[in-house]
């Protein structure tokens, strides 16, 4: 219980500011007291330091799907198809459809969207680590890899200038399917 709090503690303290939200800023380019990051990386074993802005999370998104869950060579019949609400196919290449399909997708899927998901989703969906390419070479990933203020926080955490990074996959899986790891 007392770890409980002490973690929870933690994360309040590194939550960016309701005001930063409310101004758009982009939260990877917010202040950040290194010092403070490391104490309680030190003090709790963990730290969680946004890096991310909402749209930079749902380009991820739509690069995953755009690059691999659409991509999945199956029969026409059991590819995922994603309509608008007025019926017509999304296209991921219009900013309308991006916002549409984001929509569409991030909710909480009905019992039958997640049976034609199921349909078409990549293989391994088990254990939700497809094999694809892209799986593991994702630009918007690698950008994130690369970004100089990721690496110094990594680096004032672990007090070291060399890092290594790995190059781990993305998962993908649907709700009530998949292990639990």
């Amino acid at each position: 219980n007392k770890s409980r709090k002490r973690r929870e503690r933690s994360e309040d303290e590194h939550k960016p500011s309701v005001e930063a939200e409310e101004q758009g800023r982009d939260m990877c380019r917010m202040p950040i007291d290194f010092d403070k990051v490391k104490k309680a990386f030190d003090r709790d074993g963990l730290v969680i330091v946004p890096i991310l802005t909402a749209d930079q999370c749902d380009e991820l998104i739509l690069e995953q799907w755009r690059n691999i869950i659409l991509q999945q060579p199956w029969k026409e019949e059991h590819r995922i198809r994603i309509h608008g609400s007025d019926g017509r196919l999304l296209d991921l290449k219009l900013p309308d459809d991006r916002r549409e399909f984001l929509d569409i997708v991030k909710k909480p899927l009905s019992k039958q969207r997640r049976e034609e998901f199921e349909q078409g989703w990549c293989l391994h969906r088990g254990f939700g680590a497809c094999c694809d390419p892209q799986s593991f070479h994702s630009p918007l990933v690698w950008a994130i890899r690369q970004d100089p203020l990721l690496y110094r926080l990594a680096s004032t955490i672990l007090d070291r200038k060399e890092l290594w990074e790995d190059i781990n996959r993305s998962i993908r899986k649907l709700p009530v399917l998949g292990e639990t790891k």
